[in-house]
């Protein structure tokens, strides 16, 4: 799964500000001066140059900052646009700011050259220095569970180490897998024995994700555990940012129980990343999305981008008809006040507008119009959406602070309509 560079400059200045108080009141000086920039370039001289500026002229003696971007080659847009905007910003700071950026040699990196005193690292996977590397991370994450019954007499670390072809991923996940096994001595002899591994490790990490979604499948032995699982899987592939477990059940269907919910995504877990303190759910590496909308074959777990992205967006145009409503944050009664004046406004939202419809409002547009073609059930949807829900929903979204969205998404909308000769908004919204 991708990460969209839309979001880059406004984490890194929100890091920056996290950790540097000189930047902090700089960049608090600077936002309290207008609206959130909206656009890259915009985003890079009022949450990055003109904080900078103010706090390193601040601290004259204070030591060079670092910002680390890694994996690079992950994001979904153009990396080279964003790498020139950073080095732009960078440029101004030569010897006060540094970068450092991982990515794979594919990505389109060239643009970091241009900065004077650049020095490039190349990390060769087949070194004798990766293979070290391999083996130290094998033996701590796995030394738990050499007490374990079940655990092999004979150390399989250096078979590990080989399998893993030098790919840190694939170590990262066969050894979530063993480490939340609980019938270990089956697993063990699975990775290391009872496999026909292929001989490129990238097909090696394909086939550890089957492997992985052919225990989690199995694991549920219910109709409805198999009935539900490519929904919940899909679903969290294709939301467009992590959510939380309650709302992925709420979009992959609806009546899919929370058991039977929790069981499936734990069964994932060695592909997914569940932090304990936070109920959201994330890929672990975008390989896993790739292999799920690329290399699989089996009909059980491969999910097709647009087929399941309509879906999703048929799902979220459902949440929208059964939960939305008008005045949804009991606010009639405050109708003569302006809406940045009333105090309690962020609980309301929270209280009364679930997560499930908020997501559904920001984005059933964007599901649904992206190389897809309308269906009868769309259609019927779409109808009954304009023919009862279009006002709540523009009310909605203005509560979130999403009408300009809003405006762009129904003209995205219009446009998709109209290339499918399809007349479903009424002509009062041209």
């Amino acid at each position: 799964m991708s990460r969209p560079l839309k979001n880059l400059l406004p984490e890194i200045a929100r890091q920056l500000a996290i950790h540097i108080p000189p930047f902090r009141r700089a960049l608090c000086d600077a936002l309290e001066k207008g609206d959130f920039p909206a656009f890259p370039r915009q985003q890079l001289s009022k949450l990055l140059t003109e904080p900078l500026r103010v706090s390193l002229h601040r601290d004259l003696k204070q030591r060079p900052w670092i910002i680390v971007l890694d994996a690079l080659d992950e994001c979904e847009d153009d990396i080279r646009d964003c790498v020139l905007l950073l080095t732009e910003a960078i440029a101004e700071f030569q010897g006060k700011l540094k970068l450092v950026v991982t990515s794979r040699p594919e990505a389109a990196i060239d643009a970091v050259q241009r900065l004077r005193r650049t020095h490039i690292l190349d990390i060769d996977i087949a070194s004798a220095e990766n293979e070290s590397d391999l083996r130290t991370y094998f033996q701590l994450r796995l030394c738990p569970l050499r007490t374990r019954r079940g655990w092999p007499s004979t150390d399989p670390i250096q078979k590990l180490v080989l399998l893993a072809g030098g790919l840190f991923i694939w170590a990262a996940v066969v050894t979530s897998f063993l480490l939340e096994s609980d019938t270990l001595e089956e697993e063990v002899y699975l990775v290391l024995n009872g496999t026909h591994w292929e001989d490129n490790p990238e097909r090696r990490l394909a086939q550890m994700y089957g492997i992985i979604l052919e225990k989690a499948y199995h694991v549920g032995k219910r109709t409805d555990h198999f009935r539900f699982f490519l929904p919940v899987l899909a679903t969290i592939m294709m939301v467009r940012e992590p959510q939380s477990d309650i709302v992925v059940g709420h979009l992959a269907a609806d009546e899919v129980r929370y058991e039977r919910l929790r069981g499936i995504i734990e069964g994932l877990s060695a592909a997914l990343h569940i932090p304990p303190e936070s109920p959201v759910v994330r890929v672990t590496h975008p390989s896993f999305y790739r292999y799920l909308t690329g290399d699989c074959q089996d009909i059980r777990f491969a999910v097709n981008p647009v087929v399941q992205s309509k879906i999703l967006g048929q799902r979220c145009l459902t949440i929208i008809l059964q939960g939305a409503h008008r005045d949804m944050c009991n606010l009639m009664e405050l109708s003569d006040v302006p809406q940045d004046e009333i105090v309690d406004l962020h609980e309301r939202i929270t209280i009364h507008i679930p997560q499930e419809l908020q997501y559904a409002c920001k984005n059933w547009i964007l599901h649904i119009i992206p190389d897809s073609t309308p269906n009868e059930q769309l259609e019927s949807l779409l109808r009954d959406f304009f023919r009862s829900r279009l006002l709540p929903w523009i009310e909605v979204m203005g509560l979130l602070g999403c009408l300009n969205a809003a405006n762009q998404a129904l003209t995205h909308l219009h446009n998709w309509l109209r290339v499918n000769a399809l007349s479903i908004i009424p002509y009062s919204l041209y």
